[in-house]
């Protein structure tokens, strides 16, 4: 896709998620479930569907997060408005099979990941999504983060979901999030949709997790490897710097 053909499509995007979101970003959770009270079955449900066919209408409209920086309002909408290249990792996940994103405090990559682990596990059937780090504490973790992202959305979006560690569940759709440690063997046992790796660089096992990864992408699944920047195995796979001759990917 070229540049220009880029830039319209993600303005085109933006554009319509943003004319159709309901409220402020600084709407405060209980004005946003207000603003929906009186709204007709018929109006819920083609917003319901519109949210399961676009992801940015969906982090528009549906996503909220939790800001431990505004402790009386901690909830809030994605900042659209004020991150606009979120909208560009929303089109690089929607339209790329591998992302390596190399990130730092406060640009909201994470929270990212996580609204697409959970838009992306709720809207199909039979689903796994596995979210990988060095320690099934540090995954069990993010695992919680997507909980919040459930757990905030409407309630006429949101599929049934049940939380244990290292696990969210979506009985319904016999969908699942699932969060495991460093290493390749989880990978080469389960056949997943698409695979989150988080704080790739510091796992000392980052390579064989990929390697193993691998007929989750050529399957048609997807893979996010995203972290902040370190000397490793993350940093050569992001700057395309990979020796055949010493690295088995």
């Amino acid at each position: 896709m070229s540049d220009e053909a880029w830039l319209k499509l993600r303005d085109a995007d933006l554009k319509a998620a943003l004319l159709d979101a309901s409220a402020l970003e600084t709407i405060t959770h209980d004005q946003d479930q207000m603003a929906w009270i009186g709204k007709s079955e018929k109006q819920r449900g083609i917003d319901r569907e519109r949210g399961y066919r676009s992801f940015i209408y969906w982090l528009a409209n549906h996503a909220r997060t939790i800001d431990n920086h505004r402790p009386i309002h901690p909830v809030r909408r994605v900042p659209l408005r004020e991150k606009p290249y979120l909208v560009d990792l929303a089109l690089l996940l929607l339209h790329e099979p591998l992302n390596l994103w190399e990130k730092s405090r406060q640009v909201f990559g994470t929270w990212m990941a996580c609204m697409w682990d959970v838009w992306d596990t709720q809207r199909g059937m039979g689903k796994l999504t596995m979210i990988q780090s060095k320690k099934e504490e540090d995954s069990d973790a993010i695992v919680r983060r997507c909980l919040v992202v459930w757990d905030l959305q409407p309630a006429w979006v949101k599929e049934k979901a049940v939380y244990t560690r290292c696990h969210l569940k979506f009985p319904e759709i016999m969908g699942e999030i699932w969060g495991v440690p460093q290493g390749g063997n989880q990978m080469r046992q389960h056949t997943a949709s698409g695979i989150h790796s988080d704080e790739m660089a510091i796992q000392e096992e980052a390579e064989d997790a990929f390697v193993a990864a691998k007929p989750t992408i050529e399957g048609g699944g997807w893979y996010l490897g995203i972290s902040t920047p370190s000397p490793g195995f993350f940093e050569r796979l992001v700057h395309d710097e990979i020796d055949s001759s010493r690295d088995a990917a």
